[in-house]
């Protein structure tokens, strides 16, 4: 479906490009379009190792690299202009209501599932069952939870009993990132009160303090070495990109389900198949569970340092377009791009599902942002 949305954007893109350039630039603030110029240099990077060093050499697996990070950016600029003119105060508010319900009965069934085993979570942390509802598992809830609280936050104010239901869903479950998330959520409404706008600082500060927050689960892994897959993924991209300096391995060799089914060379280089997540029976979902070793290892330094510069653009883009709108439309989309950045350190969320719809959700959220004299 994320595959599906981005092509649809795409086209959609294409066709008003067709139609009338000025159109799209008129929907597109200066920062959207430089981040796609930035994805083109990205692409072009990526594309120098490939052909440098012929590690992947399947035509279909560098291409369908090129798309798993293509839909992402595609689906942000696409977003913004599809849903430009459009009424989203009056579908938030309809969606709101339909979320308050959510809310309360995941809150009733993760409250009463801490003393019934409801099997609706099975692992034991803290010396309490985790809580994923129904879903396959907790990531989809934490993402889920989420994206309900960003739209609380733009569809009505006087809703403080659910936004708390939807923290303590989101405590219930004891992930780390769901915990990392709720200290930037109680953060951010404070100081927003007090200050109009967050400064990049301030965000680097917060991105500090939340990596103390989950200083103990870094330290875990850490000691495990490169046993560990997850461990193991960032010790090797730091590696290759010391080795492949400064461009990694290009397209399709490194930190992907992608790569690992196309039996890239570099996983028998640097002995990973020795870690646990390359033991039979483990399946694909260990590289799933990574990112910036993927960045890292196929790009270098230089396409990660590119890829930063993506991600600043969309930081950029938020702070610029809503400076003429109301404080809450600020509030929910920095929350999702804060959340973006969590997700990252745990799994390939700018390449995944979950990234794709969020990230459509933003351009949403800022499709038409203008003041009366048209300008952002």
């Amino acid at each position: 479906m994320d595959e599906l949305l981005t092509i649809v954007l795409a086209m959609y893109m294409y066709a008003v490009l067709l139609l009338d350039i000025r159109i799209l630039k008129k929907r597109l603030d200066r920062w959207t379009k430089v981040s796609l110029i930035l994805l083109l240099v990205f692409f072009l990077i990526g594309l120098i190792p490939t052909v440098l060093f012929k590690i992947q050499h399947s035509t279909s697996i560098i291409i369908k690299d090129l798309m798993l990070f293509s839909k992402f950016f595609i689906c942000y600029a696409g977003g913004m202009a599809v849903f430009d003119n459009v009424d989203k105060q009056r579908a938030l508010k309809l969606i709101g209501q339909i979320i308050k319900v959510s809310i309360v009965i995941i809150f009733f069934f993760g409250i009463l599932s801490i003393f019934v085993n409801l099997n609706m979570g099975s692992s034991i942390r803290y010396g309490i069952r985790s809580y994923q509802f129904l879903f396959p598992h907790y990531t989809y809830l934490v993402y889920s939870i989420v994206i309900m609280l960003s739209i609380l936050t733009i569809a009505e104010e006087a809703n403080y009993s659910y936004k708390l239901m939807a923290v303590g869903i989101l405590i219930l479950t004891l992930r780390s990132k769901a915990f990392v998330f709720v200290g930037f959520y109680f953060f951010l409404n404070g100081f927003i009160k007090y200050f109009d706008r967050l400064k990049l600082k301030h965000l680097l500060i917060a991105i500090l303090f939340s990596a103390g927050m989950v200083k103990s689960k870094i330290a875990d892994y850490l000691s495990w070495g490169i046993y560990n897959l997850r461990t193991g993924l960032y010790i090797v991209g730091f590696s290759i990109a010391n080795d492949y300096f400064p461009f990694g391995t290009g397209y399709g060799t490194y930190g992907s389900n992608l790569s690992k089914k196309a039996g890239s060379p570099i996983y028998v280089a640097y002995d990973l198949i020795y870690s646990q997540g390359f033991r039979k029976g483990t399946g694909d979902f260990p590289l799933s569970d990574v990112f910036w070793p993927y960045i890292i290892g196929q790009w270098g330094y230089i396409g990660a340092l590119c890829f930063l510069g993506l991600l600043a653009t969309i930081y950029l883009s938020i702070c610029q377009r809503t400076k003429f709108m109301h404080k809450k439309y600020y509030i929910a989309s920095l929350l999702l791009f804060f959340y973006l950045l969590i997700a990252s350190s745990a799994e390939a969320i700018f390449t995944n599902e979950t990234g794709v719809y969020i990230i459509t959700l933003l351009s949403i959220f800022l499709g038409e942002t203008r003041n009366k004299k048209g300008k952002f």
